[in-house]
Parts: structure tokens; C-alpha cells; sequence
């Protein structure tokens, strides 16, 4: 898994932390992550506050290889996300001509002077993806906005740079519980270190009690660790092997524990 690229996330808003809003990017960003073959290392919720954005930043931009921001890029007085990143590389915030000139021919709605907000960056940024709505990047920080949809469509433009090898997945189900497999699973996590192993109990299911997915950039070693998984459970219990597992498939599945 470590031929991997990383990503984190950085998601900023009072909104968030207050329950007033639900995060629907992160979730999103996870499953193209994912798709994309890049390994997601952390997420981070921060408030609308200078500092703790910054450090944020600084933090996700030194141990990732790319970071995606959310939210605080607006006309108004809590968008801070411009100032944040750019006092967490020590750089001034300027005026980009290329974003000005977009908002005066675009926002037509308003003709107030605080949508020139939406055209300030860190001294130094590059905008990328879709030309007509561009995304600003600092570094390896890449912005967006916090509206769902234009994330969406954001991200629609910039993924093919993020893409990291295929991730193969299988899953073996069976109806030995969690804790009595506990210690044999261990034990194959031990003998395949290359391969990525999950347990996700399942909770008022009759075919299965858990579900154990095996996954990794190497097909062959993705295979040899779930065909050794299936091979050391009880074979009595044993209810198949996926050999391929949709990723979609957890999203059912029960955080609770045994």
C-alpha cells in the first residue's frame, strides 16, 4: 500500500463542527480517493479561525502528498480559507487578475465589491482544472469551494493528477465470529504485510456475522492473503470468497463491535 499517493483533507467551517451543516465532501473525496488509487491519511475539521486553519495545512501539506481543502473560500467576513493557507506557508495574500476578470464577466447576480474576495490567493498560487472555474492551488494544497455540487465538479477536473496504481480488493465472508477469529486473523495479518486487511461485523444478518476484506496494488499477493485468510477460518462457517469486492459493499456495514 505504500506505492501509494496520499491525500488528506482539511475541512473548514463552524458550520461543520456546530452539526449546523453535514459534510457531504468528505465522504464523497474518500470514495474518488479510493476509486483513484490514492491512500487518504487523515481528515481534519477546523474552525473558521486563522491559526488553526494554518496549522492544519501546514501539517496535511507536510505529510501528504496532496491536500484538498473545503469550505472558507466566499465573499464574506468567515471565509478564511485564502488568508489560512497562505499564512501557513509565510506568504502574502494578492489579488489573481485571471480570477477578477472570470468574476466580473460571471457574477452578474451581485455587483457588490465583497465577490472580489473570491479572487484573492497566496502569493505564488496556480490555478488548475476547468479554466472556466478554476481551482487555486498552493503547493500541494489544492481549494475548493464548501457547496457539494461544486466540489463535484471541481474535483471532476483535477482527479487524473491524484491517480495512483489500482487498488484490488476480495472479501471473505463467514459466520465465525469476531472474536473467536480474532487471533487467526492476526496471524495472517503478520505472515501478508502487503496487503491491507479489514474485519466489519455484521449485525441482524443470518448468511454472515463478518466480513473480512483483503486488499492492495498486487493482485497475486491480494489473492495468496485471502486465499490463506478462507484456508485458516473454520471451514464449517465459511460462507465464500469475493474475488471481487465492491467498494460500495461496506457502506452497509455496522461500526459496532462484537
Amino acid at each position: 500500500m505504500s506505492t501509494r499517493p496520499t491525500a488528506r483533507i482539511v475541512v473548514i467551517g463552524n458550520e461543520v463542527l456546530s452539526g449546523k451543516v453535514i459534510d457531504r465532501n468528505t465522504p464523497f473525496l474518500l470514495g474518488r480517493f479510493r476509486t483513484l488509487g490514492v491512500e487518504c491519511v487523515g481528515v481534519d475539521i477546523v474552525p473558521d479561525d486563522l491559526d488553526r486553519i494554518a496549522d492544519a495545512v501546514r501539517a496535511a501539506s507536510e505529510g501528504a502528498d496532496f491536500v484538498i481543502t473545503t469550505g472558507g473560500v466566499g465573499p464574506t467576513h468567515d471565509d478564511l480559507t485564502i488568508e489560512g493557507v497562505a499564512r501557513a506557508f509565510g506568504l502574502q495574500v494578492v489579488e489573481d487578475p485571471t480570477l477578477r476578470e472570470l468574476i466580473e464577466t460571471h457574477w452578474t447576480r451581485s455587483r457588490g465589491a465583497a465577490r472580489f474576495r473570491m479572487a484573492r490567493v497566496p502569493d505564488g498560487a496556480a490555478l488548475d482544472g476547468d479554466p472556466t472555474f478554476p481551482t487555486v492551488r498552493c503547493r500541494n494544497v489544492y481549494i475548493l469551494p464548501g457547496v457539494p455540487r461544486l466540489v463535484v465538479g471541481r474535483f471532476a477536473a483535477l482527479q487524473e493528477r491524484f491517480r495512483g496504481p489500482e487498488v484490488h480488493c476480495q472479501s471473505v465472508w463467514t459466520k465465525q465470529g469476531e472474536s473467536e477469529s480474532a487471533d487467526t486473523v492476526e496471524r495472517i495479518v503478520a505472515a501478508h504485510p502487503a496487503v491491507e486487511i479489514g474485519s466489519y461485523p455484521q449485525w441482524g444478518r443470518e448468511d454472515v456475522r463478518v466480513i473480512l476484506t483483503v486488499e492492495g496494488t498486487d493482485p497475486t499477493a491480494v489473492t495468496a492473503a485471502a486465499d490463506a485468510l478462507a484456508g485458516a477460518l473454520d471451514p464449517d462457517r465459511l460462507v465464500r470468497i469475493e474475488r471481487e469486492h465492491r467498494a460500495e459493499a461496506v457502506d452497509a456495514l455496522s461500526p459496532q463491535g462484537p
